[in-house]
């Protein structure tokens, strides 16, 4: 109830999340029991996450960003960490939203989100482990970054063929994980699993990401799932019981 009434109004959402934000850097605080600050943490990101389609492009930056970054890579802290990247789903929601609507807060020059594409792109990658994040969140984070980098910069109307600013974005997201794809394939077995991204999982991230594409992306997609598939049905056949001969790709 109190955030749908600071979320009417810019100004006073932005001086609660500053005053949030704030809390935190106060030495007093830091002296607490760390669980404390952990749960106080992530309840003050559930209520961020909230706020964020009425948050400035410079409060986001110099605000809620600093406040998410400690914790996108540790998950010791579950609740603070899946906190974490909520919040930065909805940052980049919300500017992909401003953009359809073309709002008035979307100016001509790059905004926050579109800045840290190539970071949050491999930082969710990075976090492809065991203990990280789950194979369906993963899946959702990256379909979703997807969409959201589909719709950024994209001034004016396409055709549904020629290829936009978006598509530009939308394209660096899924090289970054096809590179992660050929690499996780080509690590040696006898590496720890702990140690290197989750290859299947990165297989179902790629597949997840085809709804979220323009049809411009969609076919050059398809062709690399469409070999993976065939690479994966190749390896399981090879290490078919009785010596089977390799299948024919």
């Amino acid at each position: 109830m109190a955030l749908d009434i600071l979320s009417a109004g810019a100004p006073d959402s932005e001086r609660f999340v500053l005053e949030l934000c704030d809390s935190f850097k106060a030495e007093a605080l830091a002296r607490g029991p760390a669980a404390f600050l952990h749960a106080k943490k992530a309840f003050a990101l559930a209520s961020i996450e909230q706020l964020v389609p009425v948050l400035s492009d410079d409060c986001i930056r110099m605000d809620v960003y600093p406040l998410c970054l400690p914790h996108l890579s540790d998950s010791s802290h579950r609740e603070t960490y899946e906190s974490a990247h909520s919040v930065m789903l909805a940052i980049f929601a919300s500017h992909a939203r401003r953009m359809g609507e073309r709002d008035e807060r979307a100016s001509a020059a790059p905004a926050f989100a579109e800045q840290i594409v190539p970071f949050y792109t491999q930082c969710l990658i990075d976090n492809a482990h065991d203990g990280k994040l789950s194979t369906a969140q993963l899946c959702l984070a990256y379909a979703a970054l997807v969409r959201s980098a589909s719709t950024f910069t994209g001034h004016g109307e396409a055709d549904a063929s020629e290829h936009t600013e978006g598509d530009v974005i939308a394209w660096f997201c899924i090289e970054t994980l096809l590179a992660a794809i050929r690499n996780a394939s080509a690590a040696a077995p006898s590496s720890s699993m702990s140690s290197r991204p989750r290859s299947a999982d990165l297989h179902l991230t790629l597949i997840a990401t085809l709804p979220a594409l323009s049809l411009a992306l969609l076919p050059r997609v398809l062709e690399e799932v469409a070999e993976i598939v065939g690479l994966s049905a190749h390896r399981r056949c090879c290490r078919a019981p009785g010596g089977s001969p390799p299948c024919a790709v």
